[in-house]
């Protein structure tokens, strides 16, 4: 067997191994989709679990890329970054048709939210209120303070009205 043909079969070799640790990790994401903890955290156990370096687990599709994606939930990183995968998930297929439509599609994870603009919006709208909760709560200690003034004001009049 000459170097072509082995260096070949070591590329064929590692490639089949990328594709099942791909489907590994889309399995584990899928599982995983509806707990409470951060992508962060679970990356570290599927790295600990498989075995896998860090290297190996960014070569992958669909893990996440930047700090706003390492700080979601699983729920909320596949809606907004694997859209096609969510909306798989939602319609309730099994996790072998899920993972035949990946296979297919090769969605990667988007750098941007795929519901950006809805989730700007919902950011700016409690802005507003928050703004506006703090303008009526300045008012409220404002017309409090002025109540507060003018009873002494009246009160000292009182007195001074009462001692004559």
């Amino acid at each position: 067997m000459n170097d072509a043909v082995r260096a070949l079969l070591s590329e064929v070799a590692a490639e089949i191994q990328q594709e099942d640790l791909q489907e590994a990790w889309d399995r584990w994401l899928m599982t995983h989709s509806l707990r409470n903890v951060y992508m962060t955290k679970l990356c570290i156990w599927f790295m600990s679990d498989y075995g896998v370096t860090r290297e190996q687990f960014f070569a992958l599709k669909r893990t996440p890329r930047f700090k706003r994606q390492t700080f979601a939930v699983p729920s909320r990183f596949m809606a907004a970054y694997v859209p096609g995968m969510w909306e798989q998930l939602l319609n309730n297929a099994p996790h072998d048709v899920i993972i035949d439509y990946l296979k297919r599609h090769q969605p990667d994870t988007l750098n941007l939210p795929a519901d950006r603009q809805k989730s700007r919006a919902e950011s700016k709208e409690r802005y507003r209120t928050r703004a506006a909760d703090e303008r009526n709560k300045l008012e409220t200690i404002g017309w409090f303070d002025f109540c507060e003034k003018a009873r002494d004001r009246n009160w000292k009049t009182v007195k001074a009205v009462r001692s004559k």
